[in-house]
């Protein structure tokens, strides 16, 4: 019996290493994007065979976070006062994606041989990740949509459909196959099929613009461990050798310069030589503060400065960075403000702020706010024609955070069909088109500027128009399916007992 006990758990490890290795695979940095509608097959086969589903599940969540989100360590050499809570948080951060998984494959366990399985399981997958991406605590990083990302033709039905359908889409197909259920599989295929082609239509259809406007992107290259002095002289030096002239918009990254804009002199010095220099507006991230009842309010900010230099709009930071910015729910309970764990206390914005520029309209989800999609398509919906996401990212290191940032606020061009600019700090800066495709870039730790002729749009998508009721949707769906599955439980079992 021991014997087989052994067996059985070696056969266990096998499906759960041969998942885990397909899944790795089809995430960054590889994206291998075919290997997700297969990559769970192994996993739900480990789930049918094992009385222990949850803790399967929590093994499998935990190594996979694990492998995926590692790059966080690297902020332990910026804040290194605070590297023993860094670490623990992280660690934190690979069992609570743990256990998202560990309730997928306990309610997938407890639903597979119900009438509509092949529906409730995905969905249910589809609503755990949304529920992750959301509130103050929200972390939408290892999503399975991530992994279609190279796959444009599929990824174009976002317009309509939002990213976690594609979630949806991909557990679908995952649990077609596991099941053998030649009607799934064929369902499966010609949902596959039309997706796809009707993804190289909508890539190879024409929007037409509003206006066409130059714009540059700025990455300065400057350290996160240069002192405030080197940052000051390095940033005024780098902005003008850089100044590119012909542009009606320049960006600078999230923590552009330090200090504050509206009250340093030495900042606004820096900002008014270099928008005379160049004759463009400026779009720049700092810090702001605000003064309330005796006490400072500090927020991470976009500015506007128009063509003489005067800031004239500025939007504040509406959803922080969870434990690193702020504790989440800090405002809501002040205590928590007394805890310190190496996080900032910034104060949250209380609104989406729109840039005007002479016609148009520009939004500029400060770094992490481009991973959120309700952020950018909200926006969009109120009328940005345009996406300009500033960020730091230095602090990522030379790991797979910086790309997968980027890569995550990509998804937020097809959803909305605008052009995004990003500007990051030491990189990844960027030019990406309303169809995905990224057209000029700047890598890690470079230094310099890109220059393009971005077109903006006036067209809003189905998704920018009805988005905030997919998610509703999904859950009523579910609940709806979970609630007629119950209903035939019971009446089967009345019919066996009056039999």
């Amino acid at each position: 019996m021991k014997l087989l006990i052994k067996s059985d758990n070696f056969k266990n490890f096998i499906y759960l290493f041969l998942s885990l290795i397909l899944l790795l695979l089809s995430f960054p940095p590889f994206y291998f994007f075919p290997f997700a509608f297969f990559a769970f097959i192994p996993l739900f086969i480990l789930m049918k065979n094992t009385r222990n589903s949850f803790l399967w599940g929590l093994i499998y969540g935990t190594i996979f976070s694990f492998f995926q989100l590692n790059w966080i360590f690297n902020l332990r050499e910026i804040e290194r006062e605070a590297a023993f809570w860094i670490t623990i948080g992280v660690f934190f951060i690979f069992v609570i994606h743990g256990v998202y998984f560990g309730i997928f494959t306990y309610f997938f366990k407890k639903n597979l041989e119900q009438k509509f399985s092949f529906l409730t399981i995905p969905l249910f997958y589809t609503l755990l990740e949304i529920i992750r991406s959301k509130t103050e605590l929200g972390f939408p990083w290892v999503v399975m949509f991530l992994t279609q990302k190279n796959n444009l033709p599929l990824i174009q039905i976002i317009e309509f459909t939002g990213p976690f359908f594609i979630t949806f889409f991909i557990v679908f197909i995952n649990y077609s196959i596991f099941k053998r259920d030649k009607k799934l599989v064929l369902l499966s295929v010609i949902l596959f099929l039309f997706f796809e082609i009707y993804g190289f239509y909508l890539l190879n259809r024409n929007i037409t613009p509003f206006r066409k406007i130059n714009v540059a992107i700025y990455q300065p290259h400057i350290p996160l461990t240069s002192s405030r002095d080197e940052e000051f002289k390095m940033a005024e030096k780098i902005y003008t050798s850089l100044a590119v002239k012909n542009v009606l918009l320049s960006v600078f990254p999230e923590s552009s310069i330090p200090s504050f804009a509206r009250f340093d002199t030495n900042v606004v010095k820096i900002i008014k030589n270099f928008v005379k220099s160049t004759g463009s507006y400026l779009i720049f991230g700092n810090a702001d503060a605000i003064k309330v009842k005796g006490k400072y309010k500090f927020y991470n900010t976009s500015f506007l400065v128009n063509k003489e230099g005067r800031i004239t709009n500025y939007y504040y930071k509406t959803h922080l960075t969870p434990f690193g910015e702020a504790l989440p729910y800090d405002e809501k309970f002040p205590i928590l403000r007394k805890l310190q764990f190496g996080q900032g206390n910034y104060s949250r914005g209380k609104k989406l702020r729109i840039f005007k520029i002479e016609d148009f309209e520009v939004f500029t989800p400060i770094c992490f706010e481009s991973i959120f999609t309700e952020i950018s398509r909200e926006a969009v919906k109120k009328g940005a024609n345009l996406l300009v996401n500033i960020t730091s990212d230095g602090w990522f290191g030379k790991s797979l955070g910086p790309r997968v940032h980027r890569d995550l606020a990509i998804f937020r061009t097809i959803e909305t069909r605008r052009y995004l600019v990003r500007s990051a700090r030491s990189g990844i800066s960027c030019i990406v088109d309303e169809k995905g495709r990224v057209l000029k870039e700047l890598g890690l730790f470079r230094r310099g500027v890109l220059k393009y002729t971005v077109p903006l749009f006036k067209y809003k998508t189905f998704y920018v128009k009805f988005g905030k009721i997919m998610d509703v949707f999904y859950f009523i769906i579910f609940v709806l399916l979970i609630t007629l599955q119950l209903s035939l439980v019971s009446s089967r079992a009345q019919k066996e007992k009056d039999t």
